[in-house]
């Protein structure tokens, strides 16, 4: 089963973060725990995708080999650390707002996952409340709602803000039927950005859409 965004992004960030904490040794023991066919070099290609299956079954070996129950949590969030050092972070922050990011985040995820669906339930300055219900035959995780736990955390860090704090109180992977993510943050120092910013950014977010769709065309093809 491929699974496009799958909760290891490619397998590159969960590899490099067991190396830093563990070294080379940790990362031969996770792929050989984890059962996996691919190589180390595979699995940080980030051209490659993985199945659901294998991502999982690379979280439980890494999170064993690490004695680290939340390491997918750290590793969402080194997801955002690494966005904040991209040239994607200024068209972001172009948004003028945490909300905004939140909001161009889900709707992006939306169009694109295969393997859950993701709405906003509430987004108001400081707060939002996001749903995510699994598609049949792609149970959650509590890795991956780790992951997205870390990740979600990171939008107010684009705007120089502190982390968002995250509230996860329903969780599809215990039994709830859709997993709720409660997050907030400092919204009162936010500066305003233009509107002309705001059209800018939209188009730019068109375009990097569009070939974002071509990319899976071709990977389909």
């Amino acid at each position: 089963r491929k699974w496009p965004g799958s909760p290891v992004p490619d397998g590159a960030l969960l590899l490099r973060t067991v190396r830093e904490l563990g070294g080379a040794v940790a990362v031969a023991e996770v792929l050989t725990r984890s059962g996996t066919t691919r190589t180390r070099d595979h699995l940080i290609n980030i051209g490659n995708w993985i199945s659901y299956d294998e991502a999982n079954a690379l979280w439980d070996a890494a999170s064993e080999v690490m004695h680290h129950r939340r390491l997918a949590r750290r590793v969402g969030a080194e997801a955002g650390t690494q966005l904040a050092g991209s040239h994607v972070a200024s068209a972001l922050r172009s948004l003028g707002s945490p909300e905004e990011v939140y909001r161009q985040l889900v709707t992006t995820t939306a169009k694109y996952s295969t393997i859950a669906t993701i709405e906003i339930v509430d987004l108001r300055p400081g707060v939002t409340e996001i749903a995510v219900r699994a598609v049949a035959g792609y149970p959650r995780s509590v890795h991956l709602c780790d992951w997205v736990i870390g990740l979600f955390s990171q939008p107010p860090v684009l705007f120089g803000l502190p982390a968002a704090e995250i509230v996860h109180d329903a969780c599809a992977a215990f039994g709830a039927p859709e997993c709720r993510y409660l997050v907030s943050w400092q919204a009162d120092a936010t500066a305003p950005v233009s509107a002309a910013e705001i059209d800018r950014l939209q188009r730019e977010l068109g375009s990097m859409r569009e070939r974002l769709r071509g990319m899976f065309d071709t990977a389909a093809d």
